[in-house]
Parts: C-alpha cells; structure tokens; sequence
C-alpha cells in the first residue's frame, strides 16, 4: 500500500490572532516537515476564530472551510486555546510542545504521521474532512510491519467517530462511545472495525463505567485483566456528504462562526449601532462545540426519541448523518493536559522505571521514541531527567524526573534543579559569576514582554508549583506546593492582594514579578524554601520583598502580555547556537573518544541532520573522512576494536543520514557497473579475506574510500547504500578479530593430538542447557569487550535429560564426510526432522559462514578444529586428503558427526552455542584431540559463532557447557577476549529451594522481530544514551543476581529475574516482539494471584521457554493447574507445555558408546539421560 499524503490541504486553527501569530514558526516547521517526508508542496493555513470572538472547536472548524473547497480532502488541526492548564506550553501551544526527537519535535507532527497511515488503511473518499485536536498523542495500530487491514463500510453522509482502548482512569476524563460489543477481545489482530455506536457519553464516572449494563457493557477488560473504555480521541471525520453539510451551513445557519458571515451581518447592523467590527463579533458571534452541538446531534441506532428540534437547531441541522465509530483495538491514547502530565510524559517515556504508565503508547517508549538530551550542550550525565534544546555549564545537577527545556545556562558558575521541575525559556539576563538553584517540585518559565505592554530590559518569572492545579478553586488549591490554607496563615491573607478571592482559581492570580533583566532568581524566589518549611520568617527575606514590591501578573495576563514572536525566535537562536558548537567541537571530541577506548559517551550527531543539505553533505564527508583515517591509523598497530568501532559508526552515519533526508533508493540496470563499492564487496569476500583479514579488510576500505572521493557525486545513492553495508561487513570482520585473534601457540594447542583416535566407535558429547538468570546481551561483541560483560547463569536439565548431543565416529577402510542434524522429541526420542548433507567436495564446506545453510554449525566448528582452512576451499584441495589426515588415518577414513536436539526450535536455551560446544567436544575426541577444557571450549564456541557471521557471545555455552550455577565475565578493553568463570558455591539448602520453586514452560515458537542484532549494535555504536543506560543495567543485575545466590536470598531472585525480562525488552525495542501478548498476560495473572515472584523468557526472548520462580507456598504442578483452570483463551493455554527443570552439577559428558554397531540415523533416548 503506498503511503501518500492523503489531504489537499490543512488548516491550523488557533483561537485568536495573538495563537496564531505565535505558532507562525511551528507551522512553517511543519510545512518544510510535509514537504520532505512526502516530497510535495502542501497547502497550509494558519487562521484563527474571527474578530477575537471565541467560537469554539465547532465554530473554529466551520470558520476554517472559508479557506478550503468542498472538492478537496481536508485536514483541521486545532491548535488549542491557551493551554492554562500546563501554563509553560501556553505561550507557543500545546501543539507545538517541544518533544526530545529527531523526527517527531512536537505532537502535530507526530499525529500527522499518523493520520496518514488510518488514513492509508481506511481509504476515505475524496472530499473527507478530517479534524483532530492536537493536544494528544494518538496510536491506532502497532508500528512496523504491514498496515492493518479495515472493514470501510460506510456511505457518503457519515460521520466518523474514532475510538481506541484505554483505562478507566483516563476514560473517565473524556468522552466515552458505547458499542453493542464492547467485550471484543483486544487480541493480536489489529484490524480497524467500523461500527455503531449506542451510546455516547461525556466524562462518565469509573463506577458508571463499570456498572452500567445499559444500554450495553461500558467497560471491558483486556488480555491483561485491565478495565478499559473505548474512548474518544477527539478525531472525527467528516465524509463528503457530511463535509458538503458543514460548507452548505457555514453560509446559512452557522455564518455567524466565519470571519465572512459575521462582517456581512455587521454591516447590516451598522446602521443601527457604532460599535466596533471586533466588539460586534465578539458579542454575536455563535459558539458551537464539536461534541456536544455536533457530535451529539447526530444519529445512530437505540438513540431514543428526539427532542423538539425549536429548542436545538443543531439537531435539525445534523440528526440526520449517521455517527459511526471506526475501531482501532490497537490503538493507544495519552493527553497532554496538567503541567505534572506532560512532566510525566516526557521523563516516563525516557525512564518508565519511574513510574508504571501501560496507557502509555509503545511507540513512546524510552527504547526507541525520546532521548535523554537532544541537541544539548554539556549535559550532565547518569541523571533521570529530560534535557532538550539547553546549554549547561560544567558544574550541573539535576533532579529526578525534571525537565529543561531551551534554556541558555552555560554563564552560570553551576545549577542546580530539584527533583520533578520543569524549566523553560531561560535568558541569559547576564547575572554573571552566579549559580542557579530551582527548588523541587516547581515549574518555572522566562518570558519576555511585548513592546506594547513592557520594555526590552524587563522579564517576568512565570513560577508555580509542579502539581499546583490552575482551575481548581482556591479553596482546594496549593500554592508553590503550599495548601492555600497554610499559605494563607503564614502570610496573613496575602492571596486577597493576589487577586484570587476565594472560590477562583489560580489562572487569575497576580503571583509572576515582572522584574528588570539581570535579577537573578534567588532575589525574587529565595522565600520559597522557607514558606515550603512552614517558617513564617520568610516575610522578613528581601527575595520576598522584592517579589511583594514588583509588578505582578496573573496566567491569564501573562498570556496576553507575553512576545510569542520573541520567544520563538529565542528558541531558534539557541537551537542554532548549540548546533553551532556541536558542529564544531564534534570531529576532535569523536577521535579523543576512540582512541582513548571512551565507551561512555553518548555520540549526538543530530546537528547533522539539522543542516541545510548541501552543508550536511559537506559535514558527513568530514566525518566519513575522520572515519576512515581512524580505521587506516589504528589496524596498522592492530587496535582491531577501535577499527570496528569507527567503521560501524560510519556505517551508522550513511544510513541514519538517508533516513534523515527521505531519500528513495531506486536501483536501475545502467548502474550496477558504476558502484565502486563492489569491488570492495568482491574484496571482502570470505574466501579472500580468511587468507590476511587485516590487509584485505584494509585494501576493501581504501577501494572505498577512493571510490567516495572520485564519486560523480559524493552522495550517489546507490554508492552511500552499498558503502554503509560493507563498511559494517568490515566492521563485524574486525569484531571477528577481536574475538578469534588467539596467539599460534594458543591455536596450535587447541587441535594438537594428545592420544590416538578412536577408531569404529561412536564418540558422544552430551550437555545440560543454560537459563540466564541476568545479564545477557552484555556477553555480545563489541559490546562484551568495549563495555564489559557480566552475565549469572546455571546449566539445567529438562525433564531429567541433557536435551543436547553430538556423537561422532571414525569409520575406517571408507571415505567421505557425513554430516546430520536432526530434532527429536523430548518425552519419546522419536525424530521430528532430520537435515544431512554428504559432503564429497571440499566445495560442499564453502557455505560454512552462512548461518541457513544445511548443517552450517557442523561444519563452521570442523573449521575451527582445523579440518580444512578457507585457503582449502579456495584451491579445491582433496576432502579424502584432509579428513584422513584430520583423523591421523594413513588410509581411506570416514567420519560421521551427528547432533541431536531434544528441545523445540527457538527454545532461547543456547541450544546452537552449547550444540557447538558438543561437537567440538566429540570430534576432538574422536580425533584424537582429546578432552577440551572449559576455557578452550568456550573460546572455541566463540569462534566458530564468529565464522558463522551469527554475532552471538558467550554465555550460552559457558553457562550450558560448563556445571552448576556461574557468574561469567569479560574485560572492558582486553583483547582477544577472555571469558573468566566464577562457579557459585551455593549452599545446599538454597539450591534445593530454587530447584522447588523454579518452573520451566514452554510458550510456543520464537517470533521475533527481524535485524535485532544490527539495530542494536548499530545503537551501541552511536552510545545512545538508553542503550548505554541499558547495558549499565544488565551488568549490575547479573552482579546482584551473584551476590543473593552466594548469600542464599532465593526469594529476592524474583525480582532480578523480573528486572532483566524488562531490560531485555528495552534492549531490544519493544516493537520487537521481545515478551508476546500471551506471555504478558500468563504473568500478569500468575503474579496477581501472587504464585510467582519473578520471570523472564529465557535467552533474547520472543517466545520459547519461560523461567518463573514460584513464591513459596506454590511449584510447577500447582502453577500449571492453576493456569490451566483459570487462564483464558483455551487456545492459548494449549501452545503452553510444562516441564521440570533441575540445575545440572555435570556440564559437557563426553563418552564412548557401545555397541559398535549403531548407524548414523539410530537413536536411544538414554544416551541423554545421566
């Protein structure tokens, strides 16, 4: 389905002159925003309700069709009133809050996006009309992937209400449809459903929702046992019919809402009256809300009779369209009302630890949608803040939970913000050697006055508290935080000379000190601390007395008084200002950061992005350039990690820089032969490379470097595309370095022969699988030797069998190499699938770095041992040649090398790392070898996942090869890299409890996202700052893990083992499929039950086995009976299988099997069993 733009044209709507000329430069944003992402002019107006009268959202969407044609489809923005209610948005908008992304600044932008794609899915006919108020964030389905798909029946005069699912807690404070079946289970299928409504209500109370049965079921409950309102999102949609309606009586009945209707009534009255054209409208002008006048008055079946229609003309004018509710079962819906919500918002969307937000669209989520600091300068660091848009000086803290948002404190000689603050819009007022502190729990904004209202040397002190309500009346109200009651008392009935008398509420009290430019904060607000402590004294401090002596002014004068313009243009400047400086301290900070191995800092390169095209052309060639110097500089002195690390980011950069600039890649035939990058590609085959990586991953980066600098135009296309692929082809290459780049010595003992082969007989390796407790995704390179990795972990049995095996022999006096891999079920040992590849060419071996080759792991691990070296494959030496040698056999040998696995694909138990371990295991044996010790199977494991280009790290096998309960660790900054195993002594007693209180399940195949590991090595590379923070976290929780099981505190391993299901999920992205639905609400309903204290899918997750640790009262049998008696849908209870699961003091058996006459394809289920 191609994604257009699917409106002719979009109006702005702002309630008055003063909003719109505010919001001048956020919508010129947004046109430059629609022009690159759909690469067309977009037609937008910016108007406002007429002559200053305020006509509602109704009325400002009648007035908007002044300017648009029936003929057109039509998108209306409204921009919001005056924002009182978050008062540090009011002065720009709502619409127009600064969000910390690249892509999506503010939420029109991102409501935009996605109207395009219900729209793309929906396919409203030309002539629709749609409007939408922009102070929500709005999801309708699931991001990635394939569109849903949507039921669009419907005729021409319907209007369309939109609907998604959400808490009650929200549903309570917004409208509410009521559908005939309301209980449809939110399930994976995200199909949009049109439908009629029964009912429509306005902020109906929780109770109301959850009892009222007429004239249906009000609430729901979700797959997670949640009440949740199929609520209004403020969207409708006005099909053409419908539209025509709204033209048809914006020239007849609702005239008096449009600038036109109302000048042609005044001039026949003008005769009558002298007022003014404003005064006239203000006082005649219609008010009609969209909702409650519109909406409401439309039809839809069971509404019951109508009233007379001489008492409700809207009724006559629209009770005859149709309502319509399209459903969005998928979709999500956040406002951003109060100052504290959008405060939560921003920070809970970086850091959800701080607060539980399931209402919250996934799209937002920390992973993957805001940043900690955007576009900041010297920033601190390791705090759980949000930064945008500001420059700080050295000495910096901030609070927990904080916003900053365009301020310019980098002259101050430190600042200091508390916990939960919002700060916005601070000056440089030239207050010199001072430092700044802002207390917790309080918002503060600068602003400037217009001409007409002050002078350019003044500034007001917007301040109030963060959880202060602005309508609520004075008597339920705090003040800076402060009870009013309290307020009032220690300041002996100061709020009476405030202006707000009783029963008004804070919108009109005159509390913000217009002050002269240089005042510093702590002159006016100093007091504050001291009222917060209940200290009367604070009547004698000068700060208050300045702020008593002061001019002050209320919100809702300030809205008036206030120089949007200015203030548009500051934030301009500042935002220039920082991309100025990281433009120009980037190049020099980059190269100090890679040569000193600095794996700590974040690498914001969005001032690139910010650049005009041709400048940020010029700037990625720089880079690229700095890049690629890094790379030649550092492989000639084998800093093989810092060489993998500069081309990734280049990769990195070219990919992002493509995105950034919408750019549409369309290959034709007459160009192949103009891309120099394939040489390069031909340079990096493996056949070649194998031979002297470290030149020819060299020779491949200089063919490409030329090839850039010689490029027609530098920014061909096709050439930047192919260049990032091999660029990280080069980089992963020196990951694989890193990693096997063992000494000879060390090479030479791992396939030496200590004892003679062992002929005839079947040599079989059997091994335990791992369950990591905490820490994965450290262990993976880079990140295992840049970062350092830390992962807890223990070797288990299922259902009383090592589920791994691989048995190997020599057959002498035959030839050939056969290789089998087969799957067999766990309880019978009957073959499920068998794969067996004869190889009689040493060209059957070429595709060993192909992970979906057959028998890929079988033969990447015979490489490792030496069977044959890429050179062999190349020169198409004789296999008999190299497998009687491999086998110490002065005559024709054949040998025979079988895995076997017991449990079901994507199991996520290190089944391919530790069946690995297996077969180096039995072949080394079988080989004459001989037995390999842990370290060298580990090491060896590693290698051969490295040839197999599967990326993977090390805990696998060291956690399922080697026995008992561990704690695995690798070096920051060591290379090749070394795993160091420290075996847990765990007293007998907690092993015993564990062993209880752990049950294993099965939930079905492996669905994960695909290109997890590149979009999260590609992350690393940049040091997003979540990723970072992530990794932090994954070390930390395998050390803690370690410490409880040393220390016996079983019951505390819950947590952890909770805690790391979670940081996984953020590793990953949660739209990459990380927990399934029907894992969340398997452990959702075993932990309200309180039968479990923690869990965590087993290995990167998506499916396959579930770890839970039961709480002490419960075990498997009665979790598994109480799942399978409570939980529904039966469907899904039956893709759940149970299994014992026992920790395993045997790693990697290695035995002989007798008889001697077994065939390669017989089996017997106790060569599994201890």
């Amino acid at each position: 389905m191609t994604r257009s733009f699917p409106f002719d044209c979009v109006v702005v709507t702002s309630p008055d002159a003063a909003s719109a000329e505010s919001s001048n430069g956020a919508v010129e944003f947004l046109k430059r925003y629609l022009k690159e992402t759909y690469e067309q002019e977009i037609r937008i107006v910016s108007t406002f309700d007429p002559f200053g009268a305020r006509c509602g959202s109704g009325g400002g969407t009648i007035a908007a069709l002044e300017y648009a044609s029936p003929d057109e489809s039509i998108l209306v923005l409204h921009a919001g009133g005056d924002s009182s209610r978050c008062p540090t948005q009011m002065i720009l908008g709502k619409a127009w809050t600064n969000l910390p992304h690249p892509k999506y600044r503010n939420p029109t932008i991102w409501l935009v996006d996605q109207l395009v794609d219900l729209c793309s899915v929906a396919q409203f006919p030309k002539g629709t009309m749609v409007v939408a108020a922009t102070d929500c964030l709005l999801k309708f389905f699931d991001s990635g992937g394939k569109l849903p798909t949507c039921n669009a029946e419907y005729s021409a005069n319907t209007v369309i209400g939109v609907a998604v699912p959400a808490l009650l807690t929200t549903a309570k404070n917004h409208g509410v449809y009521i559908m005939s079946e309301p209980t449809g289970e939110i399930s994976s299928d995200q199909a949009l459903r049109i439908e009629n409504p029964l009912a429509v209500w306005q902020k109906p109370s929780i109770e109301k929702l959850v009892s009222t049965e007429d004239p249906a079921n009000a609430s729901f409950e979700d797959s997670f046992g949640d009440r949740r309102a199929w609520i209004d999102t403020g969207l409708v949609i006005f099909l053409p019919g419908a539209a025509a309606r709204l033209f048809k009586l914006a020239d007849t009945g609702l005239s008096r809402c449009t600038r036109k209707g109302l000048e042609t009534m005044y001039k026949g009255e003008q005769s009558k009256s002298s007022q003014s054209l404003e005064v006239f409208a203000k006082a005649n002008a219609l008010k009609v809300d969209l909702y409650t006048d519109i909406l409401h008055n439309l039809s839809w079946p069971g509404q019951g009779a109508k009233k007379d229609n001489s008492t409700n003309p809207f009724e006559e004018m629209f009770s005859d369209l149709p309502l319509r509710i399209l459903l969005a079962p998928k979709g999500a819906f956040l406002h951003l009302g109060t100052s504290s919500e959008l405060l939560s918002f921003m920070t809970h969307s970086v850091y959800p630890e701080l607060q539980s937000r399931s209402d919250l669209p996934s799209d937002l989520g920390h992973f993957s949608f805001f940043q900690s600091s955007f576009q900041c300068l010297d920033c601190p660091k390791q705090t759980k803040s949000v930064a945008l848009h500001s420059t700080f000086p050295p000495s910096t803290s901030i609070g927990t939970g904080s916003l900053v948002e365009y301020c310019d404190l980098a002259k101050y000689v430190a600042v200091t913000i508390g916990d939960n603050c919002i700060l916005s819009g601070w000056k440089d007022l030239g207050e010199g050697e001072s430092s700044l502190m802002i207390p917790s729990n309080i918002c503060v904004q600068q602003l400037t006055p217009n001409a007409e209202t002050g002078d350019s040397n003044e500034t007001v002190f917007m301040v109030y508290g963060t959880n202060d309500s602005i309508k609520s009346p004075r008597e339920d109200s705090t003040l800076y935080g402060v009870p009013v009651d309290d307020f009032q008392q220690l300041s002996g009935n100061l709020l009476d000379e405030l202006g707000w008398p009783s029963g008004t509420g804070m919108w009109t009290a005159r509390i913000h000190p217009r002050v002269r430019a240089g005042t510093s904060f702590e002159a006016v607000f100093g007091w504050l601390k001291d009222i917060r402590d209940s200290k009367q004294s604070f009547l004698q401090n000068e700060s208050f007395q300045l702020w008593r002596q002061s001019p002050r002014v209320s919100l809702k004068e300030l809205h008036g008084i206030s120089d949007a313009n200015a203030e548009w243009a500051f934030r301009r400047n500042l935002e220039l200002a920082v991309l100025r400086r990281q433009q120009a301290d980037f190049i020099p900070s980059l190269q100090k950061a890679l040569t000193q191995r600095s794996h700590d800092e974040v690498c914001d390169v969005q001032w690139l992005y910010e650049l005009g095209e041709d400048e940020a052309e010029k700037e990625l060639s720089r880079l690229l350039e700095a890049l690629e110097d890094s790379f030649l500089s550092e492989i000639e002195v084998e800093n093989y990690d810092i060489c993998g690390r500069s081309l990734m980011l280049a990769s990195v950069l070219v990919s992002e820089f493509l995105t950034s600039r919408k750019k549409v890649l369309v290959k034709k035939e007459a160009d192949q032969d103009q891309i120099g990058p394939s040489v390069a590609r031909t340079i990096m085959a493996p056949s070649s490379v194998q031979k002297d990586p470290k030149s020819h991953s060299k020779q491949a980066l200089c063919t490409l470097k030329e090839e850039r600098r010689n490029c027609e135009s530098a920014f061909n296309l096709l050439f930047l595309e192919e260049y990032s692929e091999i660029l990280e082809m080069i980089a992963l290459k020196m990951n694989e370095m890193c990693v096997c780049q063992v000494s000879d010595s060390a090479s030479e003992e791992l396939v030496r022969r200590r004892e003679g082969p062992s002929f005839g007989v079947w040599v079989i390796a059997s091994s335990p699988v791992r369950i990591d407790i905490a820490g994965g995704w450290s262990d993976t390179p880079p990140i295992c030797y840049e970062y350092g990795g830390s992962v807890t972990g223990m070797a288990v049995l299922v259902d009383d069998h090592m589920p791994l095996s691989c048995r190997c022999r020599i057959v002498p006096e035959k030839s050939g190499l056969l290789l089998r891999s087969e799957s067999r079920e766990l309880g019978t040992g009957s073959l499920s699938s068998a794969i067996e590849v004869e190889v009689s060419d040493i060209q059957h071996l070429g595709d060993f770095r192909d992970p979906r080759a057959d028998c890929a792991l079988l033969k990447a691990a015979l490489i490792v041992l030496n069977l044959a070296k890429e050179a062999d494959i190349e020169s198409g030496a004789r296999i008999q040649d190299l497998l009687d040698k491999f086998c110490s056999s002065t005559e024709s040998t054949r040998l025979e090398v079988v895995t076997t696995s017991l449990l079901p694909q994507g199991s996520g138990m290190g089944t391919s790392s530790i069946l690995a371990g297996c077969i180096l295991g039995a072949v080394a044996k079988c080989v004459g070898i001989g037995d390999l010790d842990e370290n060298q199977v580990v090491n060896a494991v590693l290698m051969a996942e490295q040839l197999l280009s599967s990326g993977g790290g090390w805990q696998d096998q060291a956690n399922g090869l080697v026995p008992g309960i561990k704690t695995l660790r690798s070096r920051a900054n060591e290379l090749p890299v070394s795993v160091s195993i420290e075996k847990l002594p765990v007293d007998t007693n907690s092993l015993s409890i564990l062993e209880k209180r752990l049950v294993l399940v099965f939930t079905g195949k492996t669905r994960l996202a695909k290109g997890i590991l590149q979009k999260v090595l590609r992350r690393w590379a940049r040091r997003e700052s979540d990723v970072l923070d992530t990794v932090k976290g994954l070390v930390e929780c395998s050390e803690h893990a370690r410490s409880l099981l040393l220390e016996g505190r079983v019951d505390e391993l819950g947590g952890i083992l909770t805690t790391y299901a979670e940081l996984k999920v953020k590793m990953a992205g949660e739209d990459a499929g990380v927990e399934p639905d029907v894992v969340k609400k398997l452990v959702q309903h075993l932990t309200e039950k309180a039968a479990i204290t923690g869990h965590a899918l087993c290995g990167a997750g998506g499916g396959g086995f579930l770890a839970m640790l039961a709480s002490p009262s419960f075990d498997k049998n009665s979790i598994q009976s109480l799942v399978e008696t409570e939980l529904s849908p039966q469907a899904e209870r039956a893709l759940f299988t149970w299994h014992s699961c026992k920790i395993s003091d045997t790693g990697m058996k290695v035995s002989i099997l007798r008889p001697k006459d077994i065939s390669a394809s017989d089996f017997d289920l106790t060569w599994h069993r201890l």
